[in-house]
């Protein structure tokens, strides 16, 4: 949706909807109970704002972002759906991203990457520049050019792992972090995954961050 060498599209729309995800996700998605009808940050109905969304600290504006976002909301909350937007706007917004979500097993992956792969991606017009495309992992290449106006392919990738473990989630370097099903994190295997979220972009201060969501569990443990 915001391709770097596309003349059609203004340089301020694109910065807009750059420093923008919900007005990002206004343009590129639909409703997934409706899809005849662009996505409003409405209710299925169509009757109510998400206001716990659109609110102007939500999770949603990065300008709210620090290094660890702690999503702590009941099931129904869009925890989930959020994230996902955040990361499909991330990858169409900055060329060179790169993202790292963990969960405790394949299944958990594939659950919260699975709308991005199918869904999100196409309606973004992002697929023509997908390189990679299976159940654990998103390449992306498109072109940028530099202050010569030398044309060079720059890569952007989703990386994923499951299984909560150290060495699962050791080795990686990336802009953008989330954890899914926290509450099953160990405060060790955080500290070591904490670390691969190291990445900044120039010009923006909110990366690195991380994003946790999750269904808190019982009282004392890590995630709670």
């Amino acid at each position: 949706m915001i391709p770097e060498l596309d003349n059609d599209v203004s340089p301020k729309v694109k910065r807009k909807l750059r420093e923008n995800p919900a007005l990002w996700v206004r343009n590129a998605l639909t409703h997934p109970n409706d899809p005849s009808r662009d996505y409003d940050f409405k209710t299925t109905d169509g009757d109510e704002a998400l206001t716990h969304i659109l609110d102007s600290e939500s999770w949603i504006h990065p300008d709210q972002w620090g290094d660890i976002n702690v999503l702590l909301l009941p099931r129904g909350e869009l925890k989930s759906t959020s994230t996902g937007w955040l990361e499909a706007w991330f990858h169409d917004a900055f060329p060179q991203a790169h993202s790292y979500m963990i969960a405790p097993n394949k299944g958990q992956v594939k659950d919260f990457l699975e709308p991005i792969r199918e869904t999100y991606v196409e309606q973004a017009n992002m697929d023509k520049r997908r390189k990679t495309n299976n159940k654990t992992s998103q390449t992306f290449k498109t072109y940028q050019k530099n202050e010569d106006g030398e044309i060079n392919p720059v890569l952007g990738r989703i990386q994923s792992d499951s299984g909560y473990s150290e060495e699962s989630v050791r080795g990686k370097h990336s802009h953008l972090g989330i954890t899914d099903e926290t509450q099953d994190l160990t405060q060790r295997v955080f500290n070591v995954y904490l670390p691969s979220i190291d990445m900044e972009i120039p010009g923006y201060d909110w990366f690195p961050s991380v994003f946790c969501i999750g269904t808190p569990k019982e009282t004392g443990s890590f995630y709670h």
